[in-house]
């Protein structure tokens, strides 16, 4: 969504309809998409309007509000992928149309067609586990036991790194491994539970009904989106932040028994199709991680 919303919003500040909205010469920017901190304003928030302005004033002495720019830059935007408003400081608020949504989530997932390499050994993971009073613990622990890390060791001591919230203590009391229990704080069986069950829901037939922005869908949206912006600044353990907060939202809905009945009854598309395309992109993700097995002994 964020690659999507960026084109737009990049062939608008180039078109000759702004040009003529304006009355002044078009200009490439670097501008900032970002998640605001209140949802109401929208999924996704941009500050176009405000570097434009800037720059206009900057190079040509044109003063033009972001207020008035941003507007201009809504009427723009083609209105079948997104709904744009403008909040009183100029700020453009996105959310995705119905018909974005449908398509967005039903196109192929984030293609991963490269390695996501973990060294714990390096200095950048290194520093991050012993800022990590968890991490820290958790080595020490496994230590005792064994001299390389498996892969649910590495999945564990992942999840530790990318969410505070995740303790160690159900893995280490014996749960480890995809046979184990203990919910997130044992990711491995957390993720295996996950991939079980999408991989056996049934297949989504029928037409989309509601569609709505549920919690579920704004976070699915969002981790594709991230996803396309995290890949490359080489931080696993954010796309582990990633990937456990869309499986607790997809758990979240799974385990109502209401959903569990019309998936039952066949009675919500909605949520099989959803379920189906969360299922592949986390899959594609987790598959692309691939872990150094070495228990970094270095921090202990």
């Amino acid at each position: 969504m964020y690659n999507e919303l960026r084109q737009e919003l990049e062939r608008v500040l180039l078109s000759q309809e702004l040009v003529a909205a304006l009355q002044v010469a078009p200009c490439a920017l670097n501008f900032q998409i970002e998640e605001p901190t209140d949802r109401q304003f929208g999924l996704l928030a941009s500050n176009l309007s405000f570097v434009y302005s800037k720059k206009l004033k900057e190079r040509s002495g044109v003063v033009i509000s972001p207020q008035i720019v941003a507007e201009k830059i809504a009427k723009l935007v083609p209105t079948n992928h997104f709904k744009i408003s403008v909040d009183g400081g100029g700020f453009l608020n996105v959310n995705p149309t119905k018909d974005f949504i449908k398509n967005y989530l039903s196109s192929k997932p984030v293609t991963i067609d490269f390695e996501i390499p973990v060294n714990w050994h390096s200095n950048s993971m290194l520093e991050k586990i012993r800022f990590s009073q968890e991490a820290t613990f958790f080595l020490k622990e496994l230590s005792k036991q064994r001299t390389e890390l498996s892969r649910s060791d590495s999945l564990q001591l992942l999840s530790i790194l990318g969410d505070i919230e995740i303790s160690s203590s159900a893995y280490l009391r014996g749960y480890g491994g995809v046979g184990g229990y203990g919910g997130r704080d044992n990711t491995p069986s957390y993720l295996s539970n996950f991939e079980k069950v999408v991989t056996t829901l049934p297949a989504p037939t029928g037409e989309l009904e509601r569609l709505e922005l549920v919690p579920f869908v704004e976070k699915l949206i969002l981790f594709r989106g991230r996803l396309e912006e995290s890949f490359s600044r080489d931080h696993p353990e954010r796309i582990m932040e990633l990937i456990l907060k869309v499986v607790r939202d997809f758990f979240s809905y799974y385990n109502r028994p209401t959903i569990r009945r019309q998936i039952m009854e066949g009675t919500n598309p909605d949520f099989l199709f959803f379920a189906a395309s969360c299922g592949k992109q986390v899959l594609m993700a987790l598959n692309a991680i691939k872990f150094s097995c070495q228990l970094p002994v270095t921090v202990l």
